[in-house]
C-alpha cells in the first residue's frame, strides 16, 4: 500500500505540474497579448508575440502587476479554507479531499480559457474571478497537503525525506519535459499549448479516483499510541474528552495554533520553510524576466529554462538522496544509540547547506548580465531544490500521526498568508526593477536571496 501511495503521488505531481509548465507561459503569451492591445488599441488583433510594441517598459509593468494581483487573489481561497480542508480531512479522510480540490483547480482553469476565447471582448480583470472556483476545495495549497499529508501517513520518520525527494524529483521531472515541450509549442501557438494543458489537467483528476485512503491506515494501533504519548510528549495538546461534531470551527483552531506555537522548534521551522516558499515564488518571474533582459520571446525563454528543470532534477533525484545516505551513515556511526536523532540530525544540515546555495544562485540570477551568468545561477539555485522537502520532513518528524493533516494545514496557511503580501510586493519590484532598467532588472531575484538568507540564518540557529 506504501508503494501504491507514494507512486500514485508521484504521477499525481507530475501530471499536475507538467499541466502547469504548459499552462504557465502559453497564459503570460496570451494575457502579454491582451494588455499590449490594451495600451495600444490599434494594433491589429492578435497581436504578433514577437511584436516589439508589446515589450515595452508599460506593458511589461502591467504584466508583472497582474500577474501580482492574480497570485495574491489565488492566494484567498486557500488562506480562508485550507486550515478547516485540513481538520476535515483527519475526520473525513484525505482521498475525499483531494479530489474535491482538484475540481475547484480544473474549473478556475477552465473559466480562464473561456475568458481568452474572447480576446478582447472581456476586459483582462474578469480573469481574476477564476479566483471564486478555488473556494471548491480550497485551492491548490490544499492538493499539495493532501499529497504530502497521504504520504506522510505511510511513511517511516527515516525514510520520510526520501520519499519527499522523489515526489519533488517528480515534480522536476515534469518541468524537464514540459518546458522544452512549452517552447515548441509557442513557436506556433499560444492556445494549442493552452488547450493542451487543459488536457493534462483533466488526466489529474482521473488519477485522484485511484488514490487509496491513508487517513484510515494509522489504525486502531496509532490511535492508542498517539494517546498515550499524547500525555508525556513536550508540547501536545491533548484532544478534548467529549469533542463532539458540534465542536466550533473556531476552538479547533485555537487548539492547532496552540499545539504549534508552544513548540519553539515546529515555529523556526515554519518561518523557515515559509520564508522558502518565498524565496522560490520568484522563480515564477523568470519567463518575464529573461523575455524582457535578453529581448528573447516566450518560446526562446522556455527552451532556456529547461536548463533549471535539467539541474533540479539531477539534484532531487542523484545528489539529495546520495548526500541524504551518506549523513546518514556519518550520523549513525557517531550517534549508534538513536536513529531518529541521526535522521533528523542529517535533515537539518541538508538544508543549511541547501540555503546558502540557494542565496548564491539568486544572487547570480539577479546580476546576470549575461544568459551564462544567468545559466550558471539557475543551477547553483538547483542545488538548494531539496530545501523545503527537508523541511516539511523536519516539521512531520516533530509531531503525533494524529496531527499531520492538521500541521500540514497550518503549514499550508502560513505559506498562503504570506503570499498573498509577498506575491504583489516581488511583482512590484520587478515593476520597479524595469523601470529603474540597468542591473535592477534582477530586482525581485535581489529579493530573493534577501529572503533566504532569513530563511537559513533560521535554520542554522535553531537546535534539534
Amino acid at each position: 500500500t506504501t508503494r501504491r501511495v507514494v507512486i500514485l503521488s508521484c504521477l499525481y505531481i507530475f501530471l499536475l505540474e507538467f499541466q502547469a509548465g504548459l499552462q504557465i507561459p502559453s497564459a503570460l503569451a496570451l494575457l502579454e497579448q491582451r494588455l499590449c492591445y490594451d495600451v495600444q488599441p490599434g494594433l491589429p488583433w492578435p497581436p504578433a508575440s514577437d511584436d516589439p510594441a508589446c515589450k515595452t517598459t508599460q506593458v511589461q509593468g502591467r504584466l508583472a502587476s497582474f500577474r501580482g494581483l492574480q497570485s495574491s487573489l489565488d492566494v484567498i481561497p486557500g488562506l480562508l479554507t485550507t486550515i478547516p480542508y485540513g481538520m476535515l480531512s483527519d475526520t473525513w479522510g484525505r482521498r475525499p479531499i483531494l479530489i474535491l480540490a482538484t475540481v475547484g483547480y480544473t474549473l478556475s482553469v477552465a473559466f480562464q480559457i473561456f475568458v481568452f476565447s474572447f480576446g478582447p471582448v472581456f476586459p483582462a480583470p474578469m480573469l481574476f474571478c477564476s479566483t471564486i472556483f478555488m473556494f471548491i476545495g480550497g485551492s491548490p495549497s490544499t492538493m499539495s497537503a493532501m499529497i504530502f499529508t497521504s504520504i506522510a501517513d505511510v511513511t517511516a520518520v527515516s525514510s520520510r525525506a526520501d520519499v519527499f525527494f522523489a515526489v519533488s524529483a517528480t515534480y522536476i521531472a515534469s518541468e524537464v519535459l514540459s518546458s522544452p515541450l512549452a517552447g515548441l509549442i509557442l513557436l506556433h501557438s499560444a492556445w494549442g499549448l493552452l488547450i493542451t494543458s487543459f488536457g493534462i489537467l483533466l488526466a489529474t483528476f482521473v488519477i485522484t479516483m485511484l488514490f487509496p485512503e491513508t487517513g484510515t491506515m494509522l489504525g486502531a494501533k496509532s490511535r492508542t499510541q498517539t494517546m498515550a504519548a499524547s500525555s508525556d510528549a513536550e508540547g501536545s495538546v491533548p484532544e478534548p474528552a467529549q469533542a463532539g461534531r458540534c465542536q466550533s470551527t473556531v476552538e479547533k483552531i485555537s487548539r492547532i495554533w496552540r499545539y504549534v506555537s508552544t513548540n519553539k522548534r515546529l515555529v523556526a521551522l515554519t518561518i523557515s520553510l515559509v520564508f522558502v516558499v518565498l524565496g522560490r515564488f520568484v522563480q515564477e518571474m523568470l519567463l518575464q524576466y529573461t523575455t524582457k533582459r535578453y529581448n528573447w520571446t516566450w518560446s526562446q525563454a522556455s527552451f532556456v529554462l529547461t536548463i533549471r528543470s535539467i539541474s533540479n532534477f539531477i539534484v532531487l533525484t542523484v545528489v539529495m538522496p546520495l548526500a541524504s545516505r551518506l549523513l546518514l551513515m556519518h550520523r549513525r556511526g557517531r550517534n549508534s544509540s538513536s536513529n531518529s536523532a541521526s535522521a533528523t540530525s542529517k535533515d537539518v544540515w541538508i538544508a543549511r547547506v541547501s540555503g546558502v546555495l540557494g542565496i548564491i544562485g539568486f544572487s547570480l540570477i539577479g546580476f546576470a548580465y549575461t544568459p551564462v551568468i544567468l545559466c550558471t545561477g539557475l543551477v547553483v539555485v538547483s542545488l538548494s531544490g531539496g530545501m523545503s522537502s527537508v523541511l516539511r520532513s523536519l516539521l512531520n518528524s516533530l509531531v503525533e500521526p494524529r496531527h499531520l493533516g492538521r500541521l500540514n494545514a497550518v503549514l499550508g496557511i502560513m505559506e498562503l498568508a504570506s503570499l498573498l503580501v509577498a506575491a504583489p510586493a516581488l511583482s512590484q519590484s520587478l515593476r520597479a526593477g524595469l523601470r529603474l532598467g540597468g542591473m535592477w532588472i534582477g530586482l525581485p531575484f535581489m529579493c530573493a536571496a534577501a529572503i533566504m538568507t532569513v530563511s537559513t540564518g533560521v535554520v542554522w540557529l535553531v537546535s534539534i
